[in-house]
């Protein structure tokens, strides 16, 4: 009776939520995929901006190459010709740069540098172009009818958008079969080639939260894919379009909270 009873007040708090003019993001999504439950949802196939949350589909392409043996997480790549000219987030690489693929996955997962997801994407690819071919191709196979990739980082470009449905879906796919990805998602910071990267996910304090990507732009506002695993249990909340970092951090963590109490027993 007491279980039934936290279950629905729980329910109802996520009804009222999903009713709260205050609330910072635009859609939202909570999610565990023990079961394919959906324990809160508005607005989760809006179309929208990713911002750096795409950053998740080029470590699950990057895993993806070091799984069947085209890439090795030693082997140093080589950053392209133009790697200087990528904005935003950076590790500093400069053309002909060798880093190893670890390490820029490292940058790519904590500090969010948006060169080193360039250097990947022609590492593995050969080409941004043909990486980002592969990106929509591995999506289409993914099931995620309502994303198109433009890029490997997730900077602003013409036709980029996912939807928070979509981005729950990818960061399952990550977790599921490249677990080792939370080794860096949930690490606060690391230095790589001498530069020091911070995390910008504020919520890794909380009980079991190993990850997974936050991302901020103007177009696509504060988004996070927000990971935690407790007592085997696993939920992903994905928040997309808050007005800012902190509100992004408030409204995930009492979601986060809220769903996990929502799980049925």
């Amino acid at each position: 009776m007491m279980r039934r009873c936290v279950f629905l007040c729980s329910v109802l708090w996520l009804l009222l939520w999903q009713t709260d003019p205050a609330r910072a993001a635009a859609a939202a999504l909570a999610w565990t995929p023990q079961g394919d439950l959906v324990l809160f949802e508005d607005h989760a196939d809006q179309r929208r901006a990713p911002a750096s949350l795409v950053k998740c589909m080029t470590a699950l392409l990057v895993c993806d190459a070091a799984a069947n043996g085209t890439l090795r997480w030693e082997a140093p790549v080589a950053a392209p010709p133009d790697v200087a000219a990528v904005t935003g987030a950076r590790l500093g690489l400069v053309p002909g740069q060798e880093v190893p693929a670890q390490e820029l996955l490292a940058a790519l997962l904590i500090g969010s540098a948006n060169d080193a997801a360039v250097a990947l994407a022609v590492q593995v690819a050969g080409s941004v172009h043909a990486f980002v071919t592969a990106m929509n191709a591995r999506a289409a196979g993914l099931g995620l009818t309502g994303t198109r990739f433009a890029t490997p980082h997730g900077l602003p470009a013409p036709n980029q958008y996912t939807t928070a449905r979509d981005m729950a879906r990818l960061a399952w796919a990550l977790l599921e079969h490249y677990p080792y990805v939370v080794n860096f998602s949930a690490m606060p910071s690391c230095q790589v080639r001498g530069v020091a990267l911070y995390n910008r996910n504020d919520l890794l304090h909380l009980p079991g939260v190993d990850g997974l990507k936050t991302g901020a732009t103007a177009e696509a506002g504060a988004c996070l894919i927000l990971t935690a695993l407790r007592q085997e249990r696993r939920v992903i909340v994905v928040l997309l379009g808050a007005r800012d970092a902190a509100a992004r951090a408030k409204e995930a963590a009492a979601l986060l909270e809220q769903a996990f109490a929502a799980l049925p027993q």
